[in-house]
């Protein structure tokens, strides 16, 4: 770095290591919303008018004796499981929610995302946000934040009985030819029990060959006007999510979680969201 800069002039590690232990909530959330305003300022700059939002989350080792350190039984190990919000399309970081190794993957995500639909309505410019999650953002309070911002969503959900009953309407169970592979596509309007209005759903049948039953994949959306299978694609297009996990990880070492003090800032984001 010194030879970088031409200058001799630079923090020792020991300042380093007091500035990162001085750190304080309100130090992280105001680095947070300095992540969020780049991303903002580039999407601004560029008058980008449609953002396809990736939401997920993430494992990150722990050892020894960490504050909220908690076992995950998903991954089998444990450390941290932080939300993470990216721009797929633009590579760009949007924000990470620091939290205890045992929580559930959409636990939170209403106040992870609240501030960032917020920012994003005071850009001088309309902007169209699409929403992509798998199946563990299957959370109504998720859909009504969507839709109280008008942001579009695509999140796949977890197969269950009364689904398959209500695609049986209109696709086959057991497929006509059983030495081709074979895709059909279709929709139907369905509410859970925990859901206060119907919404649209969309199916994926596929059958390969040598299998017996079609293989049945199931997503919820508000939006109303794009065809079945456009939405299927735009949908298994968020693989990428998983690439820029990575690369935080593998470039930026955002997965070092060597402090033994953690700020969990669960009750912040509240704060911004409301003051937002």
């Amino acid at each position: 770095m010194k030879q970088v800069h031409g200058t001799t002039d630079l923090a020792p590690q020991q300042t380093i290591s007091r500035f990162l232990s001085a750190l304080t909530c309100d130090d992280v959330l105001h680095l947070n919303r300095l992540i969020l305003n780049l991303a903002l300022d580039y999407i601004s700059t560029n008058h980008i008018d449609t953002v396809m939002l990736d939401v997920d989350s993430t494992h990150c080792d722990t050892f020894g004796h960490q504050e909220a350190a908690s076992f995950n039984a998903h991954y089998g190990v444990t450390g941290f499981h932080p939300l993470v919000a990216y721009i797929a399309q633009l590579n760009l970081l949007l924000g990470i929610k620091q939290r205890p190794g045992n929580q559930y993957t959409s636990t939170g995500v209403k106040e992870f995302l609240a501030p960032i639909f917020a920012a994003f309505c005071e850009l001088p410019f309309d902007v169209q946000l699409i929403l992509r999650g798998d199946s563990g953002f299957t959370t109504p309070e998720l859909y009504t934040l969507c839709e109280f911002y008008d942001v579009k969503y695509v999140i796949r959900l977890k197969r269950n009985a009364a689904l398959d009953q209500l695609a049986d309407e209109f696709t086959p169970v057991v497929p006509k030819h059983f030495d081709q592979n074979s895709v059909i596509y279709g929709e139907f309007n369905y509410a859970a029990k925990s859901w206060s209005i119907d919404r649209r759903v969309l199916v994926k049948s596929t059958h390969q060959v040598g299998e017996l039953f079609f293989e049945r994949q199931y997503v919820v959306t508000n939006m109303t006007e794009a065809g079945v299978k456009l939405l299927y694609l735009a949908y298994q297009k968020r693989g990428a999510m998983e690439n820029l996990i990575k690369e935080s990880k593998a470039g930026f070492f955002m997965d070092k979680t060597n402090s033994h003090t953690v700020a969990i800032i669960e009750d912040l984001y509240r704060q911004w969201t409301t003051s937002i």
